[in-house]
């Protein structure tokens, strides 16, 4: 199953017993009457009956728009859905108790049910607990159908292939790398087996890295997309029409080769596998724009035919997950920033973060802060506008139990404190833009622009701090702390908490999503969901 996916669209979601995923691709918005479409699992495996966690499989139903926005505070009206699975009649039992007994009521036991919500109400999507029925057989498969309806609003529906028993494709992890050296390689074989009740006629696997790892080859039967989104994320996702039976090893080396790059840092890896099928495929590249490598074609160590096609049974081995930290550095540096206007005038203030480099700086997979931003509005001006990850600050709040600016808690006017937030490669700035207006002309007014890195390994504290300055005059300005404005202010506080130290960090472990997302856990049931490319916002 492909790995690592935009971190905002196509988004993830993550739920069902450790970790569901759902890929879902942005849309532009449409005027009116958007279509709600259900989605559900495209395929899901059943353990054999009486076998361990024969009773743990969930059919996990969501709801999302085409217009891509979000469904949570969208009414229908007359909402009313059918789980059929007639088909499965002698294959599964699906639980309906948990089902609304006020609104649904169960058709034929075990197969089907019908809830029925009058009126104008939130459109609730079940979740339906499904188990093997007694005496089912190996390989046995059905399928089991939702559809639904709402007056004035298209609702479409899903439907997801069952099977008694399955594949169990495994992929074994990958140690984790501590202070690697700018150019130095990374290698491992991806080894595994198939621990399940049936063979599959061929794999799929993925490979996903942060842009920080160069990847040393681009095999022909591997296609590859670099995340739009982020740009710091590219993916390998590759066929290999290799059977392998129950039971039988495999290794596939060559695709798990780095070179570590000149602006890594906090690098990650995740990797997994699946059997193959076309809808798998499907699934697994319609999300970007993949391009087909032109090298050596990328094998799995031959093992005899084998006839079954099936889903994976236990999705949990199937995937694993790295992290390397390499021995360099982000050095953020806040520029000073100046603006002049009349009084009654709104005036833009560029305060920004800017990374000196060498290494890229981001913040992380769970869109960790990598920094904290301290602007202190000078005499005479007020906040008209100011970025979404700023608030006004208060006297009494701390990171964690740390102190936010150290050294630089006392201002007599307003103050802002800014999470810093994004991808800044070597070069590049984070913007965080402030509108002024001048109440009064102050010439010469300043505020401080401090900054305290978290995890960020910034080695070069001096350029931490910088003048906000208000109609200046260019004449020098006294300054107890340091050089005369307008030149950047030193800050004599230290670089605040490692983010080690707070609790988190920015190398927050990764792990492969079905369809290309990322995870926070560290293993899970990932079920890949039916999503469509005109696919909306998760409700």
């Amino acid at each position: 199953m492909s790995v690592f996916r935009s971190l905002l669209r196509p988004a993830v979601l993550t739920a069902s017993a450790a970790a569901m995923v759902i890929g879902v691709a942005a849309v532009p918005a449409q005027a009116e009457n958007p279509t709600m479409s259900i989605e559900g699992p495209l395929e899901l495996a059943l353990p054999l009956p009486g076998s361990p966690g024969e009773a743990d499989r969930t059919l996990s139903y969501f709801r999302y728009w085409s217009d891509g926005q979000s469904g949570i505070d969208r009414r229908l009206t007359d909402f009313t859905y059918k789980i059929d699975g007639s088909d499965l009649k002698g294959i599964a039992e699906l639980d309906f108790s948990q089902l609304n007994t006020w609104s649904c009521k169960v058709l034929t036991p075990g197969l089907v049910a019908e809830c029925a919500t009058p009126g104008t109400s939130y459109p609730y999507v079940p979740q339906v607990p499904i188990k093997a029925a007694a005496g089912a057989k190996n390989g046995q498969s059905g399928t089991v159908k939702l559809t639904a309806s709402a007056t004035g609003t298209k609702v479409e529906g899903t439907e997801t292939d069952v099977v008694v028993g399955g594949s169990d494709l495994t992929l074994e992890e990958v140690p984790d790398g501590r202070n690697l050296k700018i150019g130095s390689a990374i290698s491992s074989d991806l080894e595994g087996a198939n621990l399940g009740t049936l063979a599959v006629p061929g794999v799929i696997v993925s490979v996903a890295n942060t842009t920080g790892l160069d990847a040393a080859e681009r095999f022909s039967n591997c296609v590859y997309a670099v995340d739009k989104y982020r740009n710091v994320i590219e993916q390998a996702v590759c066929r290999i029409d290799t059977p392998v039976a129950i039971g039988e090893k495999y290794s596939i080396p060559g695709l798990y080769k780095f070179t570590v790059g000149a602006d890594a840092l906090h690098e990650f890896t995740s990797h997994g596998i699946e059997p193959f099928s076309q809808k798998a495929w499907d699934r697994a590249t319609d999300w970007a724009d993949f391009k087909p490598g032109t090298g050596r074609k990328l094998e799995l160590v031959k093992k005899p035919a084998a006839r079954s096609i099936a889903p994976d049974l236990d999705p949990y081995n199937n995937y694993g997950m790295t992290q390397y930290s390499v021995d360099s550095s982000a050095d953020l540096a806040v520029p000073q920033v100046t603006a002049a206007g009349k009084q009654g005038e709104v005036v833009k203030a560029a305060v920004a973060v800017k990374n000196e480099g060498p290494g890229r700086q981001d913040t992380g997979i769970i869109d960790e802060p990598f920094a904290r931003l301290k602007v202190e509005i000078p005499a005479g001006a007020s906040v008209v506008k100011a970025p979404e990850d700023c608030h006004l600050l208060k006297g009494d709040e701390t990171d964690m139990g740390d102190p936010l600016f150290p050294g630089h808690e006392k201002w007599d006017g307003p103050a802002y404190v800014c999470w810093v937030r994004g991808v800044a490669f070597a070069g590049e700035k984070i913007d965080l833009p402030f509108e002024l207006r001048i109440d009064k002309v102050v010439p010469d007014a300043v505020g401080g622009l401090y900054m305290v890195p978290r995890g960020t390994g910034d080695k070069n504290p001096a350029n931490n701090a910088a003048a906000l300055v208000l109609n200046p005059t260019g004449k020098p300005l006294p300054n107890p702390g340091g050089p005369a404005i307008p030149l950047p202010l030193p800050n004599p506080g230290d670089n605040g908490p490692d983010l080690a130290d707070t609790g988190g960090s920015s190398s927050t472990p990764l792990i492969a999503g079905i369809g290309g997302g990322l995870l926070l856990a560290a293993g899970g049931i990932f079920v890949v969901l039916r999503r469509r490319n005109a696919g909306g916002a998760a409700a």
